[in-house]
């Protein structure tokens, strides 16, 4: 058999299962160049799916705290960094996707390992910003600003738009 044959095959018998979840060692995660077909590879790419959820939570977390705060990682006016937080929220997204489609294998412990290193992944990052004096918990953008706006007393909105837009172009 060709290996568009054997492709088609492969392919056709995990679409047939694609509602229940597998257990099996022998799994082909994202495309077929990464295809765990013995304990130890199983094992290393449970390693690195681990490690890509951690990485994409601590990157998450680490945006949120930056959009709380009122920044981004690049100040006003600086294109290499503006360039780099670009990069940086396109390495977050991706990441995000390819984590969806790793889980679209069903496998039963690639799922476990995904759960655990969203998790882990949040409570490191939670135990980073409580190290630093911030909340334990990243608030999200609108939630700080909504609190912001509560406590802003006779402050108008457009005042304190004028104030950040100043802060910002004096940095």
């Amino acid at each position: 058999a060709s290996h568009s044959e054997a492709s088609k095959h492969r392919h056709g018998a995990a679409a047939a299962h694609a509602s229940t979840f597998s257990m099996s060692e022998d799994v082909y995660i994202l495309f077929d160049g990464w295809h765990a077909t013995s304990s130890a590879g199983y094992a290393c790419s449970l390693a690195a799916v681990y490690a890509a959820c951690v990485a994409h939570e601590l990157l998450l977390a680490r945006r949120r705290s930056l959009r709380a705060a009122g920044t981004s990682s690049a100040p006003c006016g600086s294109r290499m960094l503006a360039a780099c937080d670009a990069a940086e929220e396109i390495l977050v997204v991706a990441l995000g996707f390819a984590i969806m489609l790793v889980l679209m294998t069903f496998n039963g412990g690639i799922f476990c390992v995904v759960t655990l290193g969203v998790v882990s992944g949040r409570r490191i990052a939670r135990r980073a910003a409580a190290g630093r004096g911030a909340s334990p918990r990243v608030h999200s953008s609108a939630h700080e600003s909504a609190r912001r706006f509560l406590a802003s007393g006779s402050e108008t909105l457009s005042e304190r738009d004028e104030s950040e837009h100043d802060l910002c172009h004096s940095v």
